[in-house]
């Protein structure tokens, strides 16, 4: 059945995201926060601005906080509609490229269909003038392409090749840098004719169960109709980036919270060192002899305690609260944690109602879990997991995982 012809987004945000576990054992990973708000949000957002109105949000059964969140989107100005597959692991799930199918099987077909992958954080992106472009070139796909500032960062992405009217001609996935094609980086931020979606969609899908394989990856799809169908890329600078880890999502929160926006109260005590792009709630307390680097966003009922420093890339959530001479900067410290006197927080995830004892250290792209208490000087060393409820011995040094079943 086709729609009546307004243009559609399609959100897809149905991944169980394991390897952001433990984080993602208790909140989807598109509903984490980045720059403040969460992933989802920024979407939406972005889609509204582009006057994209009717949004559809792909899910898995487990994920109903996600539409108890944001309900039927009228607060942030759109439609929101919720489709859910009936999986429970990633084993069983449709894959994305038949969520996008089972979607719109759901929804209809709309005249024309936006496609973003809900892990995403793309800011510098204009989608109406991609939607130009789209109808000028009489693209069938027209794919959103980062522009990498660095070449040899083409190892970590499907690169592409355009013709000087931007056609795709060919894709390249993870090359050596010397060997990319160019810097462009391919996004799951899609616009996709109605044709597509109702002749050369299904045909795909069906030849992949045919031979056994799962319809997921964007990329073999696209690669499987370059030389078919026209398909046209359209370049972007700004920002890029996803929750799909403990890396990206810091990486990704670090790059967005520079887009930042500051607020701050009139009266303050504290040294802030660019006042532009801190956050500070007129709710939280902090010690006139501390120190908020920018970018930051501090919450309400945050109390910082004396010669502390926070930031840069600190985002201290609700009730959170930091001992004195304590320092944390480019790390996410969620709502209610306690950390202790004396401790480092560098680069790392803080789940909510943790307590991290007196001199603890918390290094580089470590995640602690919820409910977690470490004991006095603990040292939780780079690349490391403790899983939630987990007590942590005092004087305990953590290099790896720390899990129970």
């Amino acid at each position: 059945m086709s729609g009546k012809g307004e243009i559609k987004a399609v959100l897809l945000a149905g991944g169980y995201a394991t390897r952001l576990a433990p984080l993602s054992l208790r909140i989807p990973k598109v509903m984490v926060p980045v720059a403040g708000k969460p992933v989802l949000e920024h979407l939406i957002s972005m889609l509204k601005n582009a006057g994209i109105a009717d949004v559809v949000v792909s899910l898995n059964k487990n994920q109903k906080v996600i539409e108890k969140h944001f309900g039927d989107g009228k607060k942030l100005g759109v439609r929101l509609s919720y489709v859910y597959e009936d999986s429970m692991t990633d084993e069983d799930k449709f894959g994305a490229i038949g969520a996008i199918q089972y979607a719109l099987s759901k929804v209809g077909v709309p005249k024309d269909c936006i496609v973003i992958g809900g892990d995403n954080i793309v800011m510098g992106l204009d989608l109406k003038k991609m939607r130009e472009e789209h109808r000028k070139n009489k693209s069938m796909i027209t794919v959103a392409f980062f522009k990498l500032a660095k070449k040899e960062h083409a190892q970590y992405y499907g690169i592409a090749k355009l013709d000087d009217k931007n056609k795709i001609l060919d894709f390249q996935e993870k090359p050596k840098a010397e060997e990319a094609f160019s810097n462009l980086a391919s996004t799951l931020v899609y616009h996709i004719e109605e044709e597509f979606l109702h002749e050369y969609l299904p045909a795909y899908i069906n030849k992949r169960k045919l031979l056994g394989a799962k319809p997921d990856r964007p990329g073999d799809m696209l690669k499987h109709f370059v030389d078919k169908l026209p398909l046209y890329g359209h370049a972007f600078e700004g920002m890029w980036g996803d929750t799909n880890t403990i890396e990206t999502y810091l990486d990704t929160n670090r790059q967005a919270m520079s887009f930042m926006r500051g607020s701050v109260p009139k009266k303050v005590s504290c040294r802030l060192l660019g006042e532009s792009q801190i956050i500070l709630s007129e709710k939280a307390r902090v010690d006139e002899t501390s120190v908020i680097k920018a970018p930051s966003i501090i919450e309400d009922g945050v109390a910082i305690g004396k010669n502390c420093v926070i930031g840069p890339c600190a985002h201290l959530g609700k009730g959170v609260q930091v001992g004195d001479n304590s320092s944390v900067a480019e790390s996410i410290i969620f709502p209610n944690a306690k950390i202790g006197e004396n401790a480092r927080v560098y680069c790392a995830i803080i789940d909510e109602n943790t307590i991290l004892g007196d001199y603890c250290s918390v290094e580089e792209y470590s995640m602690i879990g919820h409910g977690c208490s470490l004991g006095k000087k603990t040292v939780v060393m780079p690349y490391s997991k403790v899983w939630p409820k987990i007590s942590i011995s005092p004087g305990s040094m953590i290099n790896g995982e720390i899990i129970t079943k």
